[in-house]
């Protein structure tokens, strides 16, 4: 009987030394996570007050401590930018959308980084992977339309500034970007829609005015292109392309009878 007595004891202890042991690593875990989340906050004061190389010490820290958290990640990425470390700051954006897949912004900084990185492919990646995460985000939606323009994939780029439209139909740039493509197309009849939805959007936009005379001058309208270019004007009376475009257009408009 004292033999069980004794047993059963042992068992209730060694039970107890592993319940001490699984409580003393998880307070280790929280601590960590703690003493990282104060570091995190740190940093985000310090780079509100500008101190960059700070920020990014105290950052280091909080990441060595809770590799996991994608927050950390995001906000080395901003520390980079400023300390205008490109190649890094798409590193940590990158690590960021990683381990937080769902967050579009991470992979759209991504993106923007490997831009002024001189990465435009890499960057068209990041835009898409932001566009997965989040098909509404629109400024990801015009960075692929642009990207893809440049790259003539003009498919892609209709495609990108349509969906624009489909959620925002306000946006008079991106009717501006569907007609300079159209154009590109030689679809004369609706580029000039789009540009005239871009006007009727915003009529003191004076880029639009100017594309349209650009078009008016491939369809050989020069008295309807120095009127686009003449109210181009109007609105930015330094818009130099215009002005230029204007007195080539007044050269080849025929005589008046």
């Amino acid at each position: 009987m004292i033999r069980g007595k004794w047993a059963t004891a042992a068992v209730i202890i060694a039970s107890l030394a592993v319940f001490a042991g699984v409580f003393i690593y998880l307070n280790s875990d929280t601590r960590k996570a703690w003493q990282a989340e104060d570091l995190y906050v740190e940093s985000e004061q310090l780079l509100g007050q500008g101190q960059v190389f700070q920020a990014e010490k105290k950052l280091s820290q909080a990441i060595t401590l809770n590799p996991e958290e994608s927050k950390y990640h995001f906000s080395m990425g901003k520390v980079m930018e400023k300390e205008g470390d490109y190649g890094r700051a798409e590193q940590s954006f990158s690590k960021a959308s990683e381990l937080n897949p769902e967050d579009a912004e991470a992979p759209f900084q991504a993106g923007k980084m490997a831009l002024k990185g001189g990465k435009p492919k890499q960057a068209v990646e990041n835009f898409e992977q932001a566009r997965e995460a989040n098909p509404t985000h629109v400024a990801a939606l015009y960075q692929l339309g642009y990207q893809y323009t440049m790259q003539r994939d003009f498919d892609k780029a209709l495609a990108a500034y349509n969906e624009i439209v489909a959620l925002s139909p306000g946006e008079p740039e991106a009717y501006k970007n569907i007609g300079f493509i159209h154009a590109e197309r030689d679809r004369f009849d609706l580029a000039e829609q789009a540009l005239n939805k871009a006007i009727a959007i915003r009529p003191d936009y004076a880029e639009a005015y100017n594309d349209l005379g650009n078009l008016m001058m491939m369809s050989s309208r020069y008295a309807e292109a120095e009127q686009a270019f003449s109210k181009a004007l109007a609105i930015k009376p330094d818009y130099k392309d215009a002005r230029n475009n204007l007195k080539y257009a007044q050269k080849l408009a025929p005589p008046a009878k």
